[in-house]
């Protein structure tokens, strides 16, 4: 082996020897919720006006029934998006604290 490979490759093992590893660290998370989801979603009550017929009042309440339970939907998905989205946040904080702890360890 000539001297110059010979240096070439003394140097090249000093110049990794030396190095800093750097920790990569993910993108932030990020919490997608389909913009219909996030319609003002819950109607209010129909209204109960004097001289209504039972047949009116019956119609007004099955409207409300109706209304009440998408209301009821989309709250139960919004909880569920909430919760999955708290995880994954708490998760991404808990990787960033390790990448924290191990550089302070190297200090």
């Amino acid at each position: 082996m000539s001297p110059l490979r010979l240096a070439i490759a003394a140097l090249a093992l000093a110049a990794a020897g030396c190095t800093t590893v750097v920790p990569v660290i993910p993108k932030l998370v990020a919490c997608e919720i389909p913009p219909a989801q996030l319609q003002p979603g819950c109607a209010a009550p129909g209204a109960i006006a004097a001289g209504l017929t039972y047949g009116d009042l019956v119609g007004v309440a099955i409207a409300d029934r109706r209304n009440l339970s998408l209301c009821a939907e989309q709250n139960r998905f919004l909880v569920q998006a909430v919760t999955a989205c708290n995880a994954a946040i708490a998760e991404h904080n808990r990787k960033l604290d390790e990448v924290n702890a191990e550089l302070s360890k190297r200090r």
